[in-house]
């Protein structure tokens, strides 16, 4: 994938949720052209002036997170819970913007062997086929969350 769609059969929707799965999904000892090969999918997918949580964003530091998660917790598993999309804005001078809203879920094990799980959900905005701001929502900012809890 080198970019996000934002009409058609690969629509925006579908290309988040494809960026998320296939982003925070992984193991460490991934062979070194899989971990090429997710890296140049971020750089592709992040249109010029990305914002995270209203901050720059490069995909460098994307990557960076990406490792540290599947180092940290190796039996991670990303799922989409649930996704929509919607035009934004109709100013016909402007390229096209879509919003897409991601719900998601991730479960795995830390480091002492206790099983966690953790909620959110991103607020995306695509402008010719690249994610252009990322904002996160919901458990995200609270940190893991054993089960049973």
């Amino acid at each position: 994938m080198t970019d996000i769609p934002t009409s058609g059969p690969h629509s925006a929707l579908d290309q988040v949720m494809q960026f998320f799965e296939l982003v925070f999904s992984g193991s460490p000892t991934d062979p070194p052209e899989r971990a090429t090969e997710i890296e140049q999918l971020i750089t592709a997918g992040l249109g010029s002036g990305y914002t995270y949580n209203g901050q720059p964003g490069k995909a460098a530091d994307l990557v960076g997170f990406r490792n540290w998660l599947l180092k940290s917790y190796p039996t991670m598993v990303f799922r989409v819970q649930s996704a929509i999309t919607a035009p934004i804005g109709v100013a016909s001078t402007e390229p096209a913007t879509t919003g897409v809203a991601i719900s998601w879920r991730v479960d795995g094990t830390d480091p002492q062997g206790k099983q966690w799980y953790l909620e959110g959900m991103n607020l995306v905005s695509v402008v010719n086929g690249k994610a252009v701001t990322n904002n996160q929502l919901g458990d995200a900012g609270h940190g893991w969350k054993a089960v049973g809890t």
